[in-house]
């Protein structure tokens, strides 16, 4: 598969997590909610990187190692605002304000990574803020 369909397949599975998670949420704490969902994504990964022969541990002492430890701080952060989010808020609002995490991703690609900027691009994050501007509002 290219990346393209993964990109598809994340969209459509993603775009369930909310409405699923916020249902179960009615009765069980945001905090247990995070716990379990990902437990489940830990140990699908696990079984993934087991199953592509990829070694964990080999990937310790690596430059860049320190930034995943960093990478997964911000997103048990994040997660755990979502979820916190979506246990005391609407899908409908909590979704669109969470999902700019692409335009500023997008923004840190072309401020840290040197990614180019175009008119379209701009324009697309311009559009991004006015659709949860509206959405959201």
């Amino acid at each position: 598969m290219n990346y393209v369909t993964y990109a598809v397949i994340a969209l459509v599975t993603y775009g369930l997590v909310a409405p699923v998670v916020s249902f179960a949420m009615e009765d069980i704490p945001s905090e247990v909610a995070v716990v379990v969902t990902n437990s489940i994504l830990v140990a699908m990964a696990l079984a993934v990187a087991v199953t592509q022969d990829h070694s964990i541990t080999e990937y310790v002492g690596h430059d860049r190692f320190p930034y995943l430890i960093l990478g997964g701080i911000l997103l048990g952060i994040g997660i755990m605002a979502y979820y916190k989010a979506l246990e005391l808020g609407p899908v409908s609002v909590v979704v669109p304000v969470y999902g700019m995490f692409i335009a500023l991703s997008s923004i840190m690609g072309f401020l840290v990574f040197e990614e180019v900027l175009t008119a379209r691009k701009a324009l697309g994050i311009l559009f991004g803020l006015v659709a949860i501007y509206l959405t959201a509002g």
